[in-house]
């Protein structure tokens, strides 16, 4: 065999075992990362499990009205409306995309009455420095989809019902029901805003 010859095939050898070193280590790499990422989808997994309770859910909904509550007053106080996007913070995609495509509908109608004449948020069009809820009731947490009631207090007691979803980590209101003695009255906000884009 000659020299070059010779040459050739030890370089070839050590080409060779490169490269398998370099494909189990790959692998190697690969599985860590893989055990990795397993543990952190554990991890959220366990910790969205922890959310799937009446109880969370119920101190996820207080703690939703005492942060917009306490906008509100203060707001009351100035005599102005809070500058917070609560929706954006504290409701579904769906019901943000709902209601951005209510406002695209009232900006080609601007001499008409726009959609909303009153704020879902306090059930009314003004609102008090009293504002509260209380007796909040998980009454059906199915999956990923949860109903509550409430009584809302804005100058007077209300029945309200809320739909929240499970999404992006934790529960956000899709739907908010004005409940009244009599069913005529009630208001079921994203029923309405259907109808008005339907119209």
């Amino acid at each position: 065999m000659t020299t070059l010859a010779h040459n050739m095939m030890k370089h070839a050898a050590v080409l060779l075992l490169l490269c398998a070193s370099t494909l189990c280590l790959s692998a190697c790499g690969n599985k860590s990362d893989k055990a990795l990422q397993d543990n952190s989808t554990a991890t959220e997994n366990s910790a969205d499990m922890n959310k799937m309770t009446k109880e969370y859910v119920k101190q996820r909904v207080e703690a939703i009205y005492a942060d917009v509550f306490a906008a509100y007053i203060a707001a009351n106080k100035d005599g102005t409306i809070p500058k917070q996007n609560f929706d954006k913070k504290y409701c579904s995609k769906a019901w943000n995309n709902t209601v951005a495509a209510i406002a695209k509908k009232d900006a080609q109608h601007p001499d008409d009455m726009p959609f909303f004449e009153s704020d879902y948020w306090v059930r009314g069009q003004d609102f008090s420095s009293e504002l509260a809820i209380n007796d909040v009731k998980v009454v059906e947490l199915n999956g990923k989809t949860a109903i509550v009631e409430f009584s809302l207090h804005n100058f007077s007691d209300n029945l309200e019902e809320i739909t929240l979803v499970f999404e992006s980590g934790d529960w956000y209101i899709e739907n908010f029901i004005e409940r009244d003695d009599n069913p005529d009255a009630e208001l079921n906000w994203m029923e309405a805003m259907d109808n008005y884009l339907n119209e």
